[in-house]
């Protein structure tokens, strides 16, 4: 990506066609994001917005990107995102549904406190109206959600 780019214009092309160049900016992003808290607080709700995209690949990138905001988002906040967050639990792409389950630990090590919110919708969630070849990787990511809150939550 071109360091020329806004952090407004990385947001942008987060919805782009062109998968490279989508890439290159949600990496940019995520890198930004893991040490700026100005950003994810200025553009939080942007990206909590794009987890309803009717693109799943952006609803994809959206998902990784407000794992990695969730460390510098206070509680509230991040609270309120979670319904839009946990809804992707019931996506119709599974590939969407995995990236929500394998992004979940990094929200839930950075918020602690909404544990029991999570424990509850990823043990409740069902998975029967994936294909068979994916019901299987989505239990399994949801046991390994279940597995980290039980062994945070000592």
């Amino acid at each position: 990506m071109d360091a020329a780019y806004t952090t407004k214009e990385l947001l942008s092309v987060l919805c782009s066609k062109d998968k490279k160049e989508s890439y290159g900016a949600l990496d940019e992003l995520e890198a930004t994001a893991e040490c700026s808290e100005q950003l994810c607080k200025k553009h939080f709700e942007t990206v909590v917005r794009l987890l309803q995209n009717e693109n799943s690949f952006v609803r994809n990138r959206a998902a990784r990107l407000v794992s990695i905001m969730s460390k510098r988002i206070d509680a509230d906040k991040m609270a309120s995102a979670m319904p839009a967050y946990l809804h992707l639990l019931h996506d119709e792409k599974p590939i969407t549904v995995r990236m929500c389950l394998q992004n979940l630990p990094v929200i839930i090590k950075a918020h602690p406190e909404l544990c029991r919110v999570k424990s509850k919708v990823v043990s409740e969630a069902d998975f029967s109206k994936h294909k068979d070849s994916m019901s299987p990787l989505l239990i399994k990511d949801a046991k390994a959600v279940m597995e980290f809150i039980d062994s945070n939550n000592t």
